[in-house]
């Protein structure tokens, strides 16, 4: 699966929502240590290197998560 499903995108907004303290649309990675993939890959998820994290950033690294997660990969067969 490479793409987000609406249920997905919907998890996604709200996931973003709760690591957007200050409400201000943005997740800086202060705000992002609440989740530590997001603070361990927030250089390569700030597209646009301005510090901070917006809603399509979030969904594309969300996105990417999802194609990286055991789920999508077909499991092995000896």
């Amino acid at each position: 699966r490479t793409t987000l499903s609406e249920e997905d995108l919907l998890i996604s907004d709200d996931d973003f929502k709760k690591l957007d303290a200050n409400k201000d649309g943005k997740v800086s990675l202060k705000e992002a240590v609440k989740d530590r993939t997001l603070a361990g890959q927030f250089d390569a998820t700030d597209a646009n290197h301005d510090g901070m994290v917006s809603t399509d950033e979030y969904a594309n690294y969300k996105a990417a998560l999802v194609v990286k997660s055991p789920e999508a990969t077909p499991a092995a067969t000896n």
